[in-house]
């Protein structure tokens, strides 16, 4: 094609990079990569994509997360594509990620305690949140999660308290997270309260958007009184002879 003087284009790049992955060779794949900075083209975010998926599957992963963090634009596919790297290679990647200096990107991080986890090791799961300075719900959950598995309730119950501190809103899973490793923990007082604290965001939510957040605290200051004026009724029935 070159000595005919025609131009490649971005699919033929992709073509070619696609062919490489399959084939595993790597050094075909560093010589076309070469030429696509040449002609401008490792800016199209997809062929930056399919190196960073070639590099990754051929065992490159500092050259595949170079490309990942040269790229000025990506998207779900970019992520994807590193983030299954991380799950397959974690323990290398990971080593790359602190040695090449790069900040911890939050899809990257998940995946990681996710895989230190299953892998036995929860020191390392708990290096890699520490490590991080994003954080976002996913994070939390993961090592939630992680600590539930190892019956560390405590442990997971002191990640839930930080999580609230930090303003990050639980979702559903995170109470699914949190009462799985109390449970695990044999902690049943602390599964009660969670549970309430479950009930209570729900409620809040629903409530709070038709009377307002005011008058829904004042609902729960006056909930005792109303259950006592409701007891008293029931005393006060009379039985039917």
């Amino acid at each position: 094609m070159m000595k005919m003087e025609l131009k490649p284009d971005f699919v033929t790049y992709m073509a070619l990079l696609s062919m490489y992955t399959q084939l595993m060779n790597v050094l075909h794949a560093k010589e076309l990569h070469c030429d696509i900075i040449k002609t401008g083209y490792d800016s199209t975010l997809a062929v930056g994509n399919a190196l960073v998926d070639v590099y990754a599957k051929c065992g490159k992963l500092e050259d595949s997360l170079n490309q990942f963090e040269n790229m000025k634009t990506r998207d779900i596919v970019t992520w994807n594509t590193i983030v299954a790297a991380s799950k397959r290679r974690g323990k290398e990647i990971h080593g790359c990620i602190l040695k090449l200096g790069f900040e911890l990107d939050v899809p990257i991080g998940n995946a990681l305690i996710e895989m230190y986890s299953k892998c036995g090791s929860l020191k390392n799961s708990v290096l890699v949140f520490k490590h991080m300075k994003t954080k976002d719900v996913v994070t939390w959950t993961a090592m939630i999660s992680a600590y539930g598995m190892y019956g560390e309730g405590r442990e997971a119950l002191k990640a839930f308290e930080e999580m609230d501190t930090a303003g990050i809103v639980p979702d559903h899973i995170v109470f699914v997270a949190i009462l799985y490793a109390c449970s695990h923990s044999g902690l049943v007082k602390e599964i009660r309260e969670v549970h309430i604290n479950f009930l209570l965001r729900r409620i809040f939510i629903l409530v709070s958007g038709t009377i307002g957040p005011y008058s829904f605290l004042c609902l729960l200051c006056d909930a005792p009184r109303f259950r006592w004026s409701g007891e008293m009724r029931r005393d006060r029935t009379p039985t039917a002879r």
